[in-house]
């Protein structure tokens, strides 16, 4: 039955972020722009960019690691002849960004239909959105299989479910960003890794685990919090008797060697270019513009930083300035603290089983600090850079409420039928708030 639940849970996800995909227009995702200027640079100089030199420098996002853009420029070279990808912008002037006083209406023109030079830019552009989505519904079903191994595989499904059908994720699976294919690799670790430690070390898991992770670094520092996590997620497999010391040791030596294998050459490459591997001083020097020290003790962290990444969690779509209707927002509250609920119930009352869990939290801790600093020199609160450690989060709110369902007699498939009606609910009025706030006017 889980296995049905979650094929079903990834087609559902398949309509909603296929539909944002097609009717959000072109650049009205955060960073879209920059990201097909990465890519168009990529597969036109078939070079990577220096950010050092400007003459070579692609501005806003030049200084991301660069798996996702080759990968991109190959379906450009595909779609187009020579590797570029154009995009006619016509800005919106009410905009504040543009010259006008607000930010709650698109930041380029709805109405304008010359956006592509030509029908092979329409299709590279539309391409890329939909490889997203691909990329999006495989890291959902990589979630359900990674959940199923801590919860079983019916609670897997319904840690899918919230995945699949959560507004933010689906936007950023319909846009063009290295976002997504980083999220998949995360996922597909984070599986692995799993996958190891039921099979008390299992050597193949690990070599893939450790690919998976090389690969998530080489397309997005984000998942630098994943590598201090493969020593946790080993002591809780010895704890749960998963594995020995010396088998957890071997382990972990394999997922992390071969991860460093992997990222080696980008690491090597930064510190040649940069005289740093992983070139923070360069984006301090040339992302100058939005650097902006916060203290601990601000309080902006309080009434900005934490509102804020709750909010674009659930759902903040366009660039930050399209909100769901409040109701949404208050039923993802509620559902948090549901689920709360039930993992204080499950504390009260431990299982040994619960140890995965306490692994996935110290996942979701790690990415937490990770963000914090990030957040400390670049202010950027925004949920989706939690979204590296999605299988981890959904499983701990998964649990949760399936321990709130056993209280009421609900098993996981039950649980999963009653949250389908109200979470595609959400979906619909999404789409219906993307569809107006973009309509032409």
């Amino acid at each position: 039955m889980g296995g049905r639940l979650l094929r079903a849970t990834v087609g559902l996800f398949v309509v909603f972020a296929t539909a944002l995909a097609l009717v959000v227009p072109p650049f009205e995702m955060p960073d879209e722009p920059a990201h097909v200027a990465y890519v168009s640079f990529v597969g036109t100089r078939l070079a990577l960019p220096n950010q050092g030199d400007p003459a070579a420098r692609v501005e806003g996002q030049g200084h991301q690691a660069p798996l996702y853009y080759v990968l991109a420029s190959t379906l450009v070279w595909l779609a187009t002849g020579d590797g570029r990808l154009e995009v006619v912008r016509a800005e919106n002037v009410a905009h504040a960004w543009h010259g006008g006083a607000r930010y709650d209406v698109p930041l380029y023109r709805s109405d304008d239909t010359n956006r592509f030079p030509s029908p092979r830019d329409r299709l590279a552009f539309y391409g890329l959105r939909l490889v997203s989505v691909a990329l999006g519904a495989a890291t959902v079903a990589c979630v359900g299989l990674a959940a199923g191994l801590m919860l079983g595989a019916e609670a897997g499904a319904v840690a899918a479910l919230l995945v699949a059908t959560l507004p933010q994720f689906a936007a950023v699976a319909a846009a063009v960003t290295a976002d997504d294919l980083a999220q998949l690799l995360a996922a597909l670790f984070a599986w692995q890794l799993l996958v190891g430690l039921s099979r008390g070390g299992d050597p193949r898991a690990g070599t893939r685990a450790g690919v998976f992770l090389g690969l998530a670094l080489l397309t997005k520092k984000t998942a630098l919090c994943l590598v201090p996590g493969v020593p946790l997620a080993l002591a809780g497999g010895v704890v749960l008797g998963r594995l020995d010391g010396r088998a957890a040791l071997r382990l972990g030596l394999r997922v992390l060697a071969i991860g460093l294998v992997v990222v080696a050459p980008w690491l090597a490459r930064n510190q040649l270019l940069y005289g740093d591997p992983l070139g923070s001083a360069m984006e301090r020097a040339t992302l100058h513009a939005l650097v902006d020290e916060k203290a601990f003790g601000d309080p902006w962290w309080w009434t900005t930083f934490a509102p804020w990444t709750a909010a674009s969690f659930v759902g903040v779509l366009g660039w930050l300035n399209l909100w769901l209707p409040r109701p949404v927002y208050w039923g993802y509250a509620g559902l948090a603290l549901v689920a709360v609920v039930g993992l204080a119930l499950r504390a009260a009352r431990p299982r040994r089983e619960d140890v995965a869990l306490a692994v996935a939290a110290g996942f979701v801790l790690l990415s937490v600090a990770g963000v914090v600093h990030l957040n400390r020199t670049f202010p950027q609160p925004q949920g989706r850079y939690l979204f590296v450690v999605m299988p981890f989060l959904a499983t701990l709110a998964a649990a949760g409420l399936v321990e709130v369902g056993r209280r009421v007699r609900l098993d996981a498939t039950a649980l999963w039928c009653l949250l389908l009606g109200p979470l595609l609910v959400v979906d619909a009025v999404t789409v219906w708030r993307v569809v107006r706030f973009f309509a032409p006017a």
